[in-house]
């Protein structure tokens, strides 16, 4: 009797013991219902039947001044970064957004070898008109695992592929104009 009271002793203070504080994090971090409303602003979705086949769906979110502050607190919030790295990250991903925009693409085609944007020989064009003027993009097939990018891009579902679609015109120059993307 006496070993069972101090078996039942230890155990109760061994799980006592392993008890682990809650992280701390910083207070200016969003959350996720601050940051999914922000990716749904920006995010557009066409999509193509034939009967009740689905022959072509794609999600599109163009990641403006607004959505890539929104995101770098997000990837902050998502790998604890602290102040430090927060500063050294959000610059980095501004100095690319001085040089190119981007969208993020979560293209679904039932048929496999209809799923290559990022290949020289494919047969899908992307552009993004600005005002007058027509950009061709240049498509990336993402590797990053599906909950990250979920993480990011709420949108995005496991069956699609991600891709980001690369055009030669600063973010900047995105804002006050007439934005359209295409995929052909």
């Amino acid at each position: 009797m006496m070993r069972l009271f101090i078996l039942s002793f230890v155990c109760i203070f061994g799980f006592l013991g392993c008890r682990s504080n809650p992280v701390k994090t910083e207070s200016f971090w969003m959350t996720d219902s601050q940051y999914a409303p922000i990716v749904i602003a920006q995010t557009q979705r066409a999509a193509q039947y034939s009967g009740f086949y689905n022959t072509v769906d794609l999600r599109a979110t163009l990641l403006r001044r607004a959505l890539l502050e929104a995101q770098s607190q997000q990837l902050a919030r998502i790998y604890r970064w602290n102040l430090q790295k927060f500063g050294v990250e959000k610059q980095k991903i501004f100095d690319k957004s001085n040089e190119r925009s981007q969208v993020f693409l979560s293209f679904f085609t039932p048929d496999r070898k209809n799923d290559d944007l990022n290949k020289k020989a494919t047969q899908w064009r992307i552009y993004l008109d600005v005002g007058d003027v027509r950009y061709e993009g240049k498509a990336t097939k993402l590797t990053n695992s599906t909950s990250e990018l979920v993480g990011l891009y709420p949108q995005h579902t496991r069956f699609s592929t991600p891709y980001m679609v690369d055009f030669p015109i600063p973010v900047d120059n995105l804002t006050g104009v007439a934005v359209k993307f295409t995929v052909t």
